[in-house]
């Protein structure tokens, strides 16, 4: 506490809270630093070894097999690079540092404009149910990148010519959004890991679809700063329902 001008007490209360700030700094890059190495090495080694396999004389098919590697296990690498660095950005405050009002309606529309080829590409149907006008504080970039990745996740998991379900409700002091696909659902294995860093998974076990491990920890973030949390639970006939809940003043 402040205790006038002047006092020592405030000074070395200064200094601590400078202190703890640097240390805490240095934790958070380490931890950081050490989660990158750790997820960068398996494409890295993959890129690596495809690299030298080129040096050899090979089919044609093949070498494009290889070269695929390389551009996928590179774009992986990015992903996990600009993945971290959002998520570096976002833990690293301890409240919204904009704020405004946000209309979810135009937040929905946007983030399915961006992600209309992908949705076009796999014939997905986009269905958007919202009873009212739905206006909140907080931060429009933000909330849109978060339900930009509930969209990505769910795309990944529904089928071809499926339906991808968004819907907005409200109670007195909460609005709900959530995002529900026609996938396989949530296995077992995977229900208390689906917020966990880096953990990716996958229906068919392909390593070659399986995304960052970031996106929901990354909506997670978005949702406590904004007072607010986020599930993802299995719905009705094998689906997966993602929900953000958030007040609707932050």
């Amino acid at each position: 506490p402040k205790l006038g001008k002047g006092r020592e007490v405030n000074t070395l209360g200064t200094a601590l809270r400078e202190m703890r700030t640097a240390l805490e700094g240095r934790r958070y890059v380490e931890q950081y630093t050490q989660m990158l190495t750790h997820e960068l090495k398996s494409p890295l080694a993959a890129i690596s070894g495809a690299a030298e396999l080129l040096d050899e004389d090979m089919p044609v098919e093949q070498r494009r097999k290889f070269l695929d590697n390389i551009r996928r296990e590179s774009t992986r690498s990015t992903k996990i690079i600009d993945g971290l660095l959002k998520l570096s950005q976002l833990e690293s405050q301890s409240q919204l540092l904009q704020k405004s009002s946000v209309d979810l309606q135009k937040i929905i529309i946007s983030a399915s404009d961006s992600l209309k080829p992908r949705l076009n590409t796999k014939g997905i149907n986009l269905e958007v149910s919202s009873s009212a006008d739905h206006t909140i504080t907080g931060d429009a970039m933000m909330l849109e990148t978060a339900l930009t990745n509930l969209l990505e996740n769910a795309i990944q998991f529904s089928p071809d010519n499926g339906t991808i379900s968004i819907e907005t409700s409200k109670s007195d002091s909460q609005l709900i959004l959530s995002v529900t696909d026609q996938g396989p659902g949530i296995p077992d294995y995977a229900k208390d890991r689906v917020f966990e860093r880096f953990y990716s998974h996958h229906p068919d076990n392909n390593e070659r679809r399986k995304g960052s491990g970031l996106g929901l920890v990354f909506v997670q973030e978005v949702a406590k700063l904004h007072n607010g949390n986020v599930t993802l639970e299995n719905g009705s006939k094998g689906s997966a329902v993602a929900t953000i809940t958030l007040p609707k003043s932050s």
